[in-house]
């Protein structure tokens, strides 16, 4: 929430058209989606710390920061990694979809999948107080 404001997106549609939809709420929302932030991307793997490993390299030579990577257990005794990577970045439509289709083609060449994105909103206010 920055200067009182929140906005909440649900967007449940897969890959770009997600994408495409999130960008254009935050957009009608009065976003700056050209302005950089922090965006977080959500990538779930197949067991293995080494499949998280080559996963967190790779993404770290793309300019991504790994926050988090936590194991989760699965009901079938198995468990999943979820990892959290950072960047800073505008989410205007083109990049929003250049970033997920880079992390979604890395997530399945590594056994798993991307889950999205997510940001605070950017404001004109927010620029001012700068």
């Amino acid at each position: 929430m920055k200067n009182g404001r929140q906005l909440e997106l649900k967007i449940s549609d897969p890959g770009e058209v997600r994408d495409l939809k999130a960008a254009e709420q935050l957009r009608l929302a009065g976003d700056l989606t050209r302005a950089l932030r922090s965006v977080r991307h959500h990538v779930e793997l197949p067991n293995g710390r080494h499949v998280v490993a080559s996963m967190k390299l790779e993404c770290e030579r793309l300019g991504y920061h790994m926050e988090v990577s936590e194991a989760v257990a699965m009901a079938n005794g198995t468990e999943k990694w979820r990892m959290l990577l950072s960047l800073r970045q505008a989410v205007d439509v083109n990049s929003v979809q250049r970033h997920s289709r880079v992390l979604s083609e890395l997530a399945r060449r590594h056994g798993g999948q991307y889950e999205g994105w997510q940001c605070e909103p950017v404001f004109p206010a927010d620029l001012e107080d700068k």
